[in-house]
Parts: C-alpha cells; sequence; structure tokens
C-alpha cells in the first residue's frame, strides 16, 4: 500500500482537531518520503515532529529577513539531533519564497541566523539563557518536554492522551515581530511563561 495512506490514518490518529488544510500539507509533507509502489511502517516520532516544523514555518508570518540576501529559510538543530534523516526531508520546500535549508549546530553562536531552531541536548537545559540572548529577533525556539516553553522556549513538543502535540507561548513570540496563524493557535496547548494553560 502507498506510504499515502498508511500514513493519513496515522496522521489522523495525532491530528484530529488540525484543519483540512493543515492537515492536506502534513499528508503531502509525509507522502514525498517514501516511493508509491512500496510498503513503509507508520510515521516515527521525529517523523512527525519534522512534518510539524515545517507547519510551524507555513503558518506564520515572517518579519523581514535581517539579511537581505538570504537565500534559504534555515532550519537549525542546536546540540543532539534526534530527527536523523526525518528533517533532511525538509530540505528546497518552500517557506516564506525561499527553499528550506537544514543546518546541525553544535555551539550557539550562530542560532541568530537561524529561522527555526530545534534546541537539543544539553542547550534545551540552557534554553532561559539563550531566550534572553535571542530576545526580540525573529527567531522561533522549538524543543521537547513541557518543561521547555515554561523555561524559555517559544513551541515545546508535548505527548498528550498518546498523541503528540505542541505547547505555545505567544507572549514570548509576539517581541520577535513573528505572527502566529489563528489556525496553529487553535492546534496548540496555549502556555503563558509566568503562569497555566
Amino acid at each position: 500500500m502507498p506510504r499515502l495512506f498508511k500514513w493519513s490514518a496515522q496522521v489522523r490518529s495525532h491530528f484530529r482537531r488540525m484543519n483540512g488544510y493543515a492537515l492536506t500539507i502534513l499528508i503531502a509533507l509525509l507522502a514525498t518520503t517514501g516511493s508509491s509502489g512500496q510498503s513503509h511502517a507508520a510515521p516515527n516520532e521525529y517523523e512527525v515532529k519534522a512534518a510539524f516544523l515545517y507547519n510551524f514555518a507555513k503558518f506564520m508570518a515572517w518579519p523581514p529577513s535581517p539579511s537581505p540576501t538570504e537565500a534559504t529559510f534555515t532550519i537549525c538543530i542546536l546540540g543532539d539531533d534526534p530527527f536523523g534523516p526525518a528533517l533532511d526531508l525538509l530540505k528546497g520546500k518552500p517557506v516564506d519564497g525561499r527553499p528550506v535549508e537544514v543546518r546541525r549546530l553544535t555551539k550557539p553562536g550562530e542560532i541568530g541566523r537561524c529561522r527555526i531552531v530545534f534546541v537539543g541536548l544539553p542547550y534545551a537545559r540552557e534554553i532561559a539563557g539563550l531566550a534572553e540572548n535571542l530576545k526580540d529577533k525573529p527567531v522561533l525556539t522549538v524543543g521537547d518536554g513541557q518543561g521547555f516553553v515554561r523555561s524559555g522556549g517559544m513551541v515545546g513538543f508535548v505527548l498528550t492522551d498518546g498523541r503528540i502535540r505542541f505547547e505555545i507561548d505567544p507572549d514570548r513570540i509576539a517581541p520577535t515581530g513573528l505572527t502566529v496563524s489563528s489556525q496553529l493557535l487553535n492546534l496548540a496547548i496555549i502556555t503563558r511563561a509566568g503562569g497555566s494553560s
């Protein structure tokens, strides 16, 4: 069976609340990872999260690039990379009129040149300091676990009732000039830095 059909059932079980347009984008993205004549397993956790990163990019309005000559939309991983090849599937896909570039960083010095940065270990433990350094810059910080957003991140993946979902802190995103679409906010668990969901 083509991967598209296997994955669409899996995606629907994870994203029951996702509107039709977002679901179509997600299924189309996941379907490109396999050939149509072969049987494949359901997506793993980080294939699903890679698709989420693409949707985060697509469902935000991005301020002008700090570098007018920037030719790519850069998604970075800082520290440990849990995605493996799953994130590389995003390379070349269009966001904000530019093709996606994927970069893996071992030190935080270059994260200001990223548009989205997934913060892995050990840097996820230092997200408060990273967030302070990125304050007012159009860089979306994403990480794993419920503590990520409360500790200073903007978007954090969480597991709720066996489904991958995500927390967003709109108050932390607002000063960066990024605008989160209402469609994305409707799917999110809203978490405020100083309070509860």
